[in-house]
């Protein structure tokens, strides 16, 4: 097309008709007067009307600006129309067509150049014996810029840097660790100092772990002492409470000291004599001299 080619142009500016400065000098008397208002308890009623009168005359002023604009824009949303019709939607329609057509080109233009990349890494891999390493920890970005040779030259080096920091961490006595660190960040130093600083940590919680159970263990015997004491000051206290032990003699027969009577009566009991050691705690003992008084018999400490 042309760019020559003038297709929109503009017959007529709108004319508006307005007075709006013979009031601007009442509008602003007028608000600045209500402005000046106090609202107390007492005037609030009057103020409210003031307030109510101006929001009318707003409102009106308003009204009236929309309308002008409403026919001002009348031909211009015709004209706008037409335009979206004619110019808007088929050069939108093109673009849109033309975008996804380019896409499509570049995105396998950019796919092919991210094949080789791969491959290439891959086979540089497997030349270094590095088959954990993963294409993504490269952090490449791959574009229609992007050198397909420069990037492999990138590559090699930084694969060859690898397999050497894997050979150098492998002489270490600790290499499966170390291994495990250098596989997150691919960096020597890093998984160096990480490892120096877990071991450091695990050697002062070994220490703390000691000192914890030597101090549990002194905490135990100190009990155990305590313990013993208080045992043996309990069977101390009861041995100097029990009672000496009892003994009773035989039983021997007494000869009785009356003659017996004409009239016959029955004759007392025989009373026996019986020495014996009785062994037992205090409660025991304590019940046998119940029931010898109970029984009404006697009995002497020896």
């Amino acid at each position: 097309m042309d760019n020559a080619l003038q297709v929109i142009t503009l017959k007529q500016l709108p004319i508006i008709e307005e007075h709006l400065q013979l009031v601007k000098s009442d509008v602003e008397t007028r608000t600045r007067n209500a402005m000046q208002l106090v609202c107390t308890e007492e005037t609030r009623k009057d103020v409210k009307s003031i307030r109510t009168e101006l929001s009318k005359e707003f409102a009106e002023m308003e009204n009236q600006r929309k309308r002008v604009k409403e026919a001002i824009m009348e031909p211009y949303n015709q004209f706008e129309a037409v335009y979206k019709e004619c110019i808007s939607d088929p050069y939108k329609k093109a673009d849109a067509e033309l975008k996804k057509r380019i896409d499509e080109v570049e995105s396998g233009l950019k796919s092919d150049k991210e094949k080789a990349i791969r491959d290439y890494f891959s086979e540089l891999c497997k030349a270094n014996n590095l088959p954990w390493l993963r294409f993504e920890q490269m952090g490449l970005k791959i574009g229609l810029s992007t050198s397909v040779n420069g990037t492999k030259t990138a590559l090699t080096s930084t694969v060859l840097r690898i397999s050497k920091e894997v050979l150098e961490l492998s002489r270490y006595e600790n290499s499966a660790e170390l291994m495990v660190e250098y596989k997150k960040s691919l960096n020597m130093a890093l998984a160096l100092s990480t490892i120096r600083a877990r071991q450091e940590q695990i050697e002062l919680q070994k220490q703390y772990e000691a000192q914890r159970r030597a101090t549990l263990e002194q905490q135990r015997a100190a009990e155990e002492k305590v313990q013993q004491a208080v045992a043996e000051a309990q069977e101390t206290q009861q041995s100097a409470a029990e009672p000496p032990i009892e003994e009773f003699t035989a039983p021997t027969e007494e000869t009785p000291t009356e003659a017996p009577t004409a009239v016959q009566e029955q004759a007392p009991a025989t009373i026996y004599e019986v020495k014996f050691a009785v062994r037992g705690t205090i409660a025991q003992l304590k019940k046998l001299k119940q029931f010898i008084m109970q029984e009404g018999m006697s009995y002497d400490d020896i």
